[in-house]
């Protein structure tokens, strides 16, 4: 998400583009499933009480879907093989429609 904010307003529209409905999420992250999964209740402990990660926006939303948490873990998996390769230190507009495809 802040890599995607930090990308030219025209890469920005590329990465949308080429998402579709899968660019949800690029804004504001959609949380963790409140009624099913107990990321929701960390998140939210973390962020509520022990004032961390209040940088983040929506890290207490919750999604209402059990699909969420898959997903994240899906992004991850490909994720974590471009961070050990990022040169810069922000990722490309093609990395992140590869990490959001999942």
């Amino acid at each position: 998400m802040f890599h995607f904010q930090q990308l030219p307003e025209a890469e920005q529209k590329q990465v949308r583009t080429e998402l579709g409905y899968s660019a949800h999420g690029l804004d504001k992250f959609p949380g963790f499933d409140g009624n099913h999964d107990d990321h929701y209740r960390v998140a939210s402990y973390l962020i509520k009480h022990l004032k961390r990660f209040k940088d983040l926006p929506g890290a207490t939303n919750n999604s209402h879907t059990q699909t969420s948490l898959p997903r994240y873990r899906k992004m991850l998996s490909i994720y974590l093989p471009i961070r050990d390769r990022l040169d810069s230190g922000r990722l490309a507009p093609k990395q992140i429609i590869e990490i959001f495809s999942a």
